[in-house]
Formats: C-alpha cells, structure tokens, sequence
C-alpha cells in the first residue's frame, strides 16, 4: 500500500503515523506517571498501618508486662504510704528541694499553696518554684529533682530570659507532694 502512495500522500501518512506514536506514548507515560503515584500513595499508607499495628502491639505487651508486674507488687502497695512524709512533716520536702537548689547553684523561691485530698489516707500539697540560674544549672536541678522519693513532678514548666548556657534566667515551675494524712 506504501508502494502506491505518492511522495505527498506517504509524508502525510508518515507524519499522522508518527503523531499517533507520540500521543500514545505520551498517554501511556501520564497514564504511568499517574498509577506510580496512586501505588506510592497507597504504599505509604500501608506503611502507616504497619506501624500503627505495631505500635498497638507493643502497647498490648506493655499492659500485658504492667499488669504481671502489679500482680507482683499489689500486696505491698498500701504499706509504701507509710515512707511518704505526713502533711505536718513537709519541712522534709523542702529541705531536700532547697539542697537541690544549692548543690546545683540555683537560687530558689518556694511558694507552698494548699493542703487538698488526694486518695485515701493521702494529701496532695501543691507549690510553685522559682529558680534563678542558668540552663546549665537548670539542667542539673532536674536531674536531682527526678531523683527524688517523694512522689514529685513538674508541671507547667517556664524559661524565661535564659538564652544560651551561661546566661542568667529563671525556671518557674509547679509540682506537688503527696503525703499522709497525720
């Protein structure tokens, strides 16, 4: 059939031939682009979800391990009240806070707030710090604070004009004690 053309008439087959080449390659590339996308989408997705799943797993053998372990320890559980301070012994709180404070060269504003019922047999004292020092000492007074056998946290935790290791700032925070009815 190529045979019978003429020149004109052959270029122009040739050139919708070659035209029709280039729109189905071009459509068959989009159409690639577009699938790799979907299949990367759903890919990372599925991702996701494996690690989501993990992430419950482990949370199950969690419990799974704090409940084995409470089983252990439920028996003791009432007697450890008893080494908590009572609530008219508080002074042996602040003095390990204002120890803290010193072997870490902070200085150290306590603010003690009320006396509320906690649990059974347990009052919950709530108190505000102030520490004036640097980061680095900021650093070290909450190392000694987590070492702490009095139940203690911080809450609410302010930086306040201690930029960089060595500047001068403050550290204002909350935390509580829980003591024993006396």
């Amino acid at each position: 059939m190529l045979a019978e053309l003429t020149p004109k008439a052959f270029k122009k087959t040739l050139l919708i031939k070659i035209f029709q080449t280039i729109l189905i390659l071009g459509i068959a590339i989009s159409l690639s682009f577009v699938f790799s996308q979907k299949i990367n989408k759903e890919s990372n997705e599925f991702v996701e979800k494996r690690k989501a799943i993990k992430d419950i797993q482990s949370l199950s053998e969690v419990e799974i391990r704090l409940k084995k372990d409470y089983a252990q320890v439920k028996d003791y559980l009432d007697k450890v009240i008893y080494f908590l301070p009572t609530e008219d012994n508080t002074v042996e709180i602040v003095t390990f806070l204002e120890k803290i404070a010193e072997i870490t060269e902070n200085s150290q504003k306590i603010i003690i707030g009320d006396t509320k019922p906690y649990k059974e047999n347990l009052r919950k004292i709530d108190c505000r710090i102030e520490l004036s020092g640097n980061l680095s000492s900021f650093l070290k007074y909450c190392q000694e604070f987590e070492k702490s056998s009095y139940f203690l946290n911080m809450q609410n935790i302010q930086l306040i004009g201690a930029k960089g290791l060595a500047k001068e700032g403050k550290m204002v925070f909350e935390t509580s004690f829980i003591v024993r009815k006396k």
